[in-house]
Order: structure tokens, then C-alpha cells, then sequence
């Protein structure tokens, strides 16, 4: 099926961007607070791996969320993820340990990618409650790539406002 080789392209180009963006990242520039209302690289990569891990257990696979799951919040410090309206300010505030963050990715990555392989058409074509709207699950594999792959952008360029290089190429 097409449309699935394409999803899983999607999230493996988004996966290598991601690697690529966090290889060299160092605890201090992890944390470091840009000036403005932009959020620290943390803040950004828990939010874009929670909304991730939220969407495909919870929405998709109606089960409890990996951060739930495996006790994200005593691991990596922090009661809730950033989503809209939560999380935020009590990330910027505390100094998170990296390690289990890379960590909790690996498993939402692992999690997602073993989904997208039981995709098939039916499952594509299933309706979901998105952002509080009626859509497919393709659709909104579609969009949460979209969410995470502007998220790393994002992180590329906190890199590059800290003088080191942000995107890879």
C-alpha cells in the first residue's frame, strides 16, 4: 500500500532530521532559556515526543499513553508534558536530565513505528477525534508529522541562535 510506505517514509525521514539535530546537543544548551517566549530545546523535544506518544496509543490505539505506561513523570521530573494549555512553565523551570527524555523517545519511536506497521487501509480510513474535530487516521498521521517535523525545526534553530550548527547539511 502506498499511502503507508509514505507514512513510514515521513517518520523516518523525521526520525534521522531529529538525530541528526540532537547528536551534539550538550546539557547546558538543552536548557538554555532563549530570550522572548520561545522554549528551551527540553521543552520543545517532551512536547513533541508526548504528543506523539499521546495521539498514537491514546487516540489511535485507545490505550494508556507510554508516559503514563512507564512512569515518565518520576523519571524525567515533571508532572505533566507540555501540551496546549499545561506543562510549559513547570518545564522551562526545572533543569530536566536529558538521558531519560532520549530514552522515553526511543520507546514512543519504537511504540510508533511498530503501529505504522499494522497500518492498512481500513485502518487509515478510521475516524478518530483530533483537535476536537472528526478526521481520519491518515489525516492526522499527516498532521502530527507535520507538528513534529516544524518542532524540529524549531530546535535547529535554538541551535543556531547558541552559535552552534542547527541543521546538519
Amino acid at each position: 500500500m502506498y499511502l503507508k510506505a509514505f507514512i513510514q517514509r515521513q517518520f523516518t525521514f523525521h526520525y534521522n532530521q531529529m538525530d541528526e539535530i540532537l547528536r551534539d546537543v550538550t546539557e547546558e544548551q538543552f536548557h538554555w532559556i532563549p530570550p522572548g517566549n520561545a522554549n528551551p530545546i527540553a521543552c520543545i523535544l517532551i512536547h513533541i515526543l508526548s504528543a506523539e506518544d499521546d495521539i498514537i496509543q491514546s487516540i489511535f490505539r485507545r490505550e494508556p499513553a507510554i508516559w503514563e505506561q512507564q512512569m515518565c513523570d518520576r523519571k524525567i521530573w515533571i508532572k505533566v508534558p507540555p501540551m496546549p494549555g499545561q506543562g510549559w512553565d513547570e518545564v522551562r523551570k526545572t533543569n530536566l536530565p536529558m538521558a531519560p527524555i532520549l530514552e522515553y523517545g526511543g520507546i514512543v519511536r519504537a511504540a510508533t513505528l511498530a503501529y505504522l506497521d499494522t497500518l492498512n487501509a481500513k485502518e487509515l480510513r478510521r475516524k478518530v477525534v483530533f483537535f476536537g474535530l472528526d478526521n481520519t487516521i491518515c489525516d492526522s498521521l499527516v498532521t502530527l508529522i507535520s507538528h513534529n517535523s516544524l518542532h524540529v525545526g524549531e530546535i535547529a534553530v535554538l541551535k543556531g541562535v547558541q552559535g552552534i550548527k542547527g541543521l546538519p547539511y
